[in-house]
Parts: C-alpha cells; sequence; structure tokens
C-alpha cells in the first residue's frame, strides 16, 4: 500500500519575500506547525518552494509538480498559508482547488481554517479570493505609475536583456566596448561593403562575436536587422512605446507565459532618452536610405501565382512537384514545375528522371480542361439559367401578358358590334367607344411587337456573352482573376498526375471534375 504525504506549497513574489510577512521561511514555519497540529510527522511532509513567482501565472514549476504529485495519487493534503499563495487570479485558484478535490485531497489554509465545512466558510473564501485578486491589480497599476515616474524624472528602467552594445548601471545605459565594436563593424559591413543581412549574420558567426544572450549559438538576420534600424545607436532610446499583455500558452525563452505586443501608446505618451552614442548620424542614415531603396526594390520584383501549386504529382513515383523560376525569360514568365530535386545518397532515388514543364502551358491545358467540362455539365446549365435567363423569362411572359389583353380588347369590341346592330346603342355612343377601344388594340398590338424584338436582342446579348465567356475560361483570359481561377482549381481538382519521362506530357486530373461529365483522357 503507497504511504500518502502531506505537501506545504509556499511562494513568493519579487519583493514580497521580506514584508508583509510572507517571507518563504515564515510561511514554511506556519505551514508546518499546521501539518504538527493535523497530526502529521515532519518526515511525511514534502515541501514545494516557489521563489520569485507571480501569483498571476499558472506555470509556476513548483505547482508544476504538486499537480503532478496529486495526479499520481502520492498527496493526501495540501497545506497552504494563505489562499493568494496559490494564486491570486479567481478563475486560476478555482481550476487549482477543483484538481486538487479531484483526488480527494485535503486543502488547508492556515489563515482560513475551515474554509470549507458550511456555506458561509466558501462565501468567505470567494471574498478573500477576490480581495486578492484585486490587490493584484492595484500591485500592477501602482508598479507601473512609479516606473513612468522614475522614467520621466531620467531614470532608465532595467530590461531583461540590455541592449547589444550596451550594460545597465545604476539607472543608466553604458557602453560595453566590445559589443559596440560589433555594432558599429555590423553597420561598416551594411554601409560601405554592401553586405546583406544574412551575410552579416555569417561573418559575425566566423569571426566568433558574442551573442547577448549566450544562449542563441549563431546569429540570425533579424537581429541584425534589429541592430540596423534601432536608434539608440545614435543616442535616442524611446521608452513606453509598446503596449503588452502576458498571454498563456506561450513559449520564448523557455518559459510558458511571455509578453506580447497589443498595441501602440500615443507619442505623446512616449518617453525619449538620450544615451551614449555608439554610431555616428551620417552612417545611420545612409543605413536606413539602403533598407528603404532594397525595400523599394523588393516591392517591384514579380510575385507569380501558381494555379497548381500542390495538385501534381508524379504518376511513376508519386512524389509532389514543385515550381522553380527558369534562367531564360520566354513568353515573360519565368515558372515551371519540375520533379523535386534529388538528394545524394538519397534512399529512394527517382529513375525516370521526368523534365520540367512550362508552367503557363500545362495551367491553361487544365484549366481548360476543368472549363470545358463545367461548360458541358448540367450545372453550368442550371447556373446560366438561372442567371441569364431569368430577364428572358420575365419578356416572355410581359408578351404572354400584352397578347391576352389584345384578345380582350377584340372581344369587347365584337360585343359593342353587336349591342349596335340590335339597336341597343346609339350611333354616336358605338362610334366613340369603338374608337377607344382600337386605340387600345393599336397600342397592345404594338407592345407585343416591341416586346418580340427586345426578345430576340435579348437572346442574341445572351448567346454572346455565353460565347464570350467560354472562350475567356478556355484560354485561361486574364481578365478572370487568378483568386477565381484558383478557387475553381481547388474545388473540382484533387491531383493531377503527370508523366513527364518522354517527349509526350500525360496529365490524369482525379477529384469531382471527373464526375462533371463522362471521364475524358488528355494529353
Amino acid at each position: 500500500m503507497r504511504l500518502l504525504k502531506a505537501a506545504v506549497y509556499i511562494r513568493v513574489s519579487t519583493g514580497a519575500q521580506a514584508t508583509d510577512g510572507h517571507s518563504l521561511d515564515v510561511q514554511l514555519e506556519q505551514c508546518m506547525e499546521q501539518a504538527k497540529r493535523l497530526g502529521i510527522a515532519a518526515e511525511d511532509v514534502e515541501v514545494y518552494r516557489e521563489a520569485g513567482a507571480s501569483g498571476e501565472d499558472m506555470d509556476r514549476p513548483a505547482l508544476t509538480r504538486l499537480l503532478d504529485a496529486a495526479a499520481e495519487g502520492r498527496l493526501s493534503h495540501v497545506i497552504v498559508k494563505h489562499p493568494d499563495r496559490l494564486s491570486r487570479n479567481m478563475a486560476d485558484k478555482a481550476i487549482i482547488v477543483r484538481l486538487l478535490k479531484q483526488h480527494h485531497i485535503d486543502i488547508v489554509f492556515v489563515d482560513v481554517p475551515n474554509w470549507d465545512q458550511s456555506d458561509e466558510a466558501h462565501l468567505l473564501f470567494n471574498i478573500i479570493s477576490s480581495i486578492a485578486e484585486y490587490e493584484l491589480r492595484q500591485i500592477r497599476r501602482r508598479t507601473l505609475s512609479g516606473k513612468l515616474r522614475a522614467a520621466r524624472e531620467g531614470q532608465i528602467m532595467p530590461m531583461g536583456i540590455d541592449p547589444y552594445g550596451y550594460r545597465y548601471e545604476s539607472g543608466k545605459l553604458v557602453i560595453d566596448e566590445t559589443e559596440a565594436a560589433y555594432v558599429r563593424q555590423i553597420f561598416a559591413w551594411y554601409v560601405d561593403e554592401r553586405l546583406s543581412m544574412r551575410q552579416i549574420a555569417r561573418r559575425l558567426d566566423e569571426c566568433g562575436a558574442p551573442t547577448k544572450t549566450r544562449k542563441a549559438l549563431t546569429w540570425s538576420h533579424a537581429t541584425v536587422a534589429h541592430i540596423l534600424r534601432n536608434e539608440m545607436y545614435v543616442g535616442r532610446y524611446t521608452y513606453n512605446r509598446r503596449r503588452t499583455k502576458k498571454e498563456r500558452g506561450a513559449v520564448a525563452r523557455g518559459r510558458l507565459r511571455v509578453r506580447r505586443v497589443i498595441g501602440w501608446h500615443p507619442k505623446t505618451d512616449w518617453i525619449v532618452y538620450s544615451v551614449p552614442r555608439i554610431v555616428d548620424d551620417a552612417t545611420f542614415e545612409r543605413a536606413r536610405q539602403r533598407r528603404q531603396a532594397a525595400h523599394r526594390q523588393g516591392s517591384r520584383r514579380n510575385t507569380y501565382q501558381h494555379l497548381l501549386q500542390g495538385k501534381l504529382r508524379c504518376r511513376l513515383c508519386h512524389r509532389m512537384w514543385h515550381v522553380a523560376a527558369s534562367r531564360t525569360k520566354r513568353d515573360g514568365d519565368l515558372r515551371h514545375y519540375r520533379r523535386p530535386a534529388e538528394k545524394s545518397g538519397a534512399a529512394r532515388q527517382c529513375s525516370y528522371r521526368c523534365r520540367a514543364i512550362r508552367a503557363k502551358a500545362i495551367e491553361r491545358a487544365v484549366f481548360g480542361e476543368l472549363v470545358k467540362r463545367l461548360l458541358a455539365s448540367q450545372m453550368w446549365k442550371e447556373v446560366t439559367l438561372d442567371d441569364t435567363g431569368l430577364h428572358a423569362r420575365r419578356i416572355l411572359d410581359d408578351i404572354q401578358w400584352s397578347q391576352t389583353q389584345y384578345e380582350q380588347l377584340v372581344q369587347r369590341l365584337q360585343r359593342l358590334q353587336n349591342l349596335y346592330v340590335t339597336g341597343d346603342l346609339s350611333q354616336v355612343e358605338y362610334e366613340r367607344h369603338a374608337q377607344l377601344l382600337r386605340q387600345q388594340q393599336a397600342r397592345a398590338a404594338a407592345r407585343t411587337v416591341h416586346l418580340q424584338s427586345v426578345l430576340q436582342q435579348t437572346e442574341s446579348a445572351r448567346r454572346r456573352a455565353l460565347e464570350e465567356v467560354m472562350q475567356m475560361f478556355l484560354t485561361g483570359d486574364e481578365r478572370i482573376p487568378f483568386a477565381i481561377r484558383r478557387q475553381m482549381v481547388c474545388s473540382f481538382v484533387d491531383e493531377c498526375l503527370i508523366d513527364a519521362s518522354d517527349d509526350a506530357v500525360d496529365v490524369l486530373i482525379t477529384g469531382p471534375m471527373v464526375q462533371l461529365t463522362q471521364a475524358q483522357s488528355m494529353s
């Protein structure tokens, strides 16, 4: 039978270790006295010590070990001095208590005895938890206010990692000459020798330049880019620019909870310091101009869109094909699809040696086949009837109504003549009513002729529009947005199995497209 032990959890955050009776030693002493009152021997107590951990975080090493021990069934009691030592967040605290209760563990708070023995005790526990969360928010607000006040008085706040080229001393940034020499060298390589940021990173690795954290083994182009655009190196350091918040589940530098930038403070709230400069203004400006020129040049580069990206697979070796740019510029298109490059010594070498295929040609062939099947399918007929045929049906309805009106007028004129013949209607009245009916007949007949002409023109325009649309799709006309063509391919094509081992290129298309009409072979 496994012997269960009691756990004592103690925690302090930075700045509270020797004040308010919350030091680790004070908490441990009071928790051990509580264990003794419960009849638990000192050798049956496991201590989980959390030093310098914030009460707003759930990701704490000692707390994680405590919860793991509880899940393994090794604990009978968990003794804590005060509920806010578990967490200052009400939701997190409720989660921790529920996890411990699920494993039938007695939770004992030294400062809140019998917290779960009655409804009133539960209410008091929740009130205490709310007060702890409120205190945390007040502490955070006062801390931020104090930092801003000190910053406006000229004191630079400590940073997690000192900027490269500087070190923090007594509220000031002073130059680290060893690192500053590398900063000057980075600007010289970029401005004078015109090296790229990746080339600079490789040179720094080759000459053994130390990284700032001593944890990263190599330099990256992103770090070089950050140095080249940092105004601190010309004597301007700006504080309180970014708004951040802690993000659960994020990982950075081995920590599970890190701060993410969520916005920017107004410029009126920024605090600008004067710090020792490492680079002169002229060199920094030349670096800025080169970065802008590189950005403009990059924005002018052709960005190709590939209709069959991720859709081509070799029918012989079943490997996915890739998109690449050719060395020559023919027909204004640099793209072609090719099989994956072979690796020396690879376990599976492709023996078929399929040749590369011009992207424009195969994209036009596959898309044209898709459009042919769409136009021949019942789906296309239904779409065209529901769309372009709607206006024609309305005109037909108007023609039918005009013809019915004309026939009714003919019948009314016949009845009028009968009344005149029988003497029930005078000649004056007959002529007046007959003239009015004949005018209405003429208007109805003219309206019918006009609507029939409009219908004929509409049908002709509809046929021309359909022919133009069909021609556009069949030829892959550039007026059709790429997003529409790509969406059609993704909707109807699963894969294009390609065989380019001979002079002729054979393509077999799989997916819903083959079900639009009878399957057809394409080569």
